[in-house]
C-alpha cells in the first residue's frame, strides 16, 4: 500500500517506475494492482543482486536459494491472483540476468595471437547458444527488451517500435534480401550476418546486389560478424 501510494503521487499513465534494490518484487506486485484498479498502463523494472539465502532460512528449505528466485514467483503468483479479478490486466513480464559477452573480444597481447585467430572461425563464445547470440545482438542493435523474436532455424527476425533486426545465424545465399524484404515490416532493416567458410563470395554478391538495386539498397543495411 505503501509503494502504490508513492507511484500514484508521482507516475502517469505509460510511466516506467525504477527500482534498483527490488527485494521480494513489492513494486513489481503494486504497480500490477494499479494497473487492475487504474486501467493504467504503468511498467517496472526492478533490479536485484542475487543475494543468497542462509541454508536454514525457510526460504532456501523451500527451494529458493536466492532473493531474484523469490522475486519471480512472488510476482507470478501476484499476477494470477490480479487476473483472476480483472483477467484483462497484463501481469506479463520478463527477466533478465547479467552475463558476459556471448562475443569474443579480441586480445592484443602477442602471446594470444593463434587463439585469438580462432575468432575468424567462430565470433561466439564456445558456451553460449544461437538464442543468446541473436538476442545480444538485437539489443545492441536497439531492439526493446520487451520484443520477441520470430524464429525460422537459426534465423531470427525482430522488430520494436521504431527499429528491425535481422540476425542471421543460419545458411543463406545472394537470394536472402528478396526473402526478407518479404518478412521487413518496417521502411528499412539491418541484417546482421554470420560469416560462412564461402563468405568471401556471397558476402560480395550481397553487398554489389545492394549497390545495383536502389530498392533493397532503401530497405535494408548489412553488418556483419
Amino acid at each position: 500500500s505503501l509503494i502504490r501510494a508513492l507511484v500514484r503521487q508521482v507516475a502517469v499513465d505509460n510511466d516506467i517506475v525504477l527500482d534498483f534494490f527490488s527485494g521480494s518484487g513489492t513494486t513489481a506486485h503494486a504497480i500490477m494492482q494499479l494497473n487492475a484498479k487504474n486501467k493504467s498502463n504503468l511498467r517496472f523494472v526492478l533490479v536485484q543482486l542475487p543475494e543468497m539465502f542462509d541454508s536454514h532460512s525457510q526460504a532456501y528449505k523451500d527451494g529458493f536459494k536466492t532473493i531474484p528466485e523469490v522475486a519471480e514467483e512472488r510476482i507470478r503468483r501476484a499476477g494470477e491472483a490480479i487476473k483472476e479479478e480483472y483477467p484483462n490486466v497484463d501481469t506479463g513480464f520478463k527477466v533478465f540476468k547479467l552475463e558476459s559477452s556471448t562475443i569474443k573480444q579480441w586480445d592484443d597481447n602477442p602471446d594470444k595471437f593463434t587463439e585469438q585467430l580462432e575468432m575468424l572461425h567462430s565470433p561466439f563464445t564456445q558456451d553460449s547458444t544461437n538464442d543468446q547470440r541473436a538476442l545480444e545482438i538485437a539489443i545492441k542493435s536497439g531492439i526493446s527488451l520487451t520484443a520477441s523474436p520470430e524464429i525460422d532455424g537459426d534465423n531470427y527476425h525482430f522488430v520494436s517500435d521504431d527499429k528491425e533486426v535481422f540476425v542471421i545465424l543460419g545458411k543463406y545465399d545472394e537470394k536472402l534480401l528478396e526473402q526478407l524484404d518479404k518478412k521487413r515490416k518496417l521502411p528499412n532493416a539491418t541484417v546482421v550476418l554470420r560469416e560462412m567458410n564461402n563468405g568471401s563470395e556471397t558476402k560480395f554478391n550481397l553487398i554489389e546486389k545492394l549497390k545495383q538495386e536502389p530498392e533493397l539498397n532503401d530497405h535494408f543495411s548489412l553488418e556483419w560478424l
